[in-house]
């Protein structure tokens, strides 16, 4: 079972549209932004426009992973539960919230938060101490809650066996 999470409404809506109209072959991804765009004309995709929507997954492929790779995790990807949460992850509701749905969920957890303590907005706004302190925050809220689990973002990984 996956909890995806996320602040944006819209990136929520693009991981839906993303995994009902993406095949997982880079063919027809172009074709699924655009539909989304079609959709959403107020979005503004997030990625290197440099490169473009193509040139930027080769740039996240390169040295990385094959066409094929990417295909075959994508299948997989469908066929797993996703449950789409949109939440500010940076307040301890919302990660009370996430760790409250582990408490009945069996097994060991991962939880990836990407680069959520790390985003060039908030160190602009907040600074590095802080983004600091809220990442150990949360580690230590993520400990305290006995449950067997990874938790890992861009500062770190911690593997908690309760």
């Amino acid at each position: 079972r996956v909890v995806l999470f996320d602040i944006s409404p819209m990136a929520i809506a693009w991981q839906q549209h993303l995994r009902q109209h993406w095949n997982g072959r880079f063919e027809n991804l172009e074709s699924v932004l655009n539909s989304f765009i079609a959709e959403h004309p107020a979005c503004r995709p997030s990625y290197f426009h440099h490169l473009g929507i193509m040139g930027t997954a080769e740039w996240f492929m390169k040295d990385r992973f094959t066409a094929d790779q990417v295909y075959e995790a994508w299948q997989h990807w469908l066929t797993l539960d996703v449950e789409y949460v949109c939440c500010n992850f940076l307040e301890d509701a919302a990660q009370d919230s996430l760790l409250e749905k582990l408490q009945s969920t069996p097994g060991f957890s991962y939880i990836w938060t990407s680069n959520l303590f790390s985003m060039d907005w908030m160190m602009f706004f907040y600074g590095q101490k802080w983004s600091h302190e809220r990442n150990r925050r949360w580690m230590d809220r993520a400990a305290q809650s006995n449950r067997p689990m990874v938790v890992e973002n861009l500062q770190s990984v911690n593997v908690y066996n309760n």
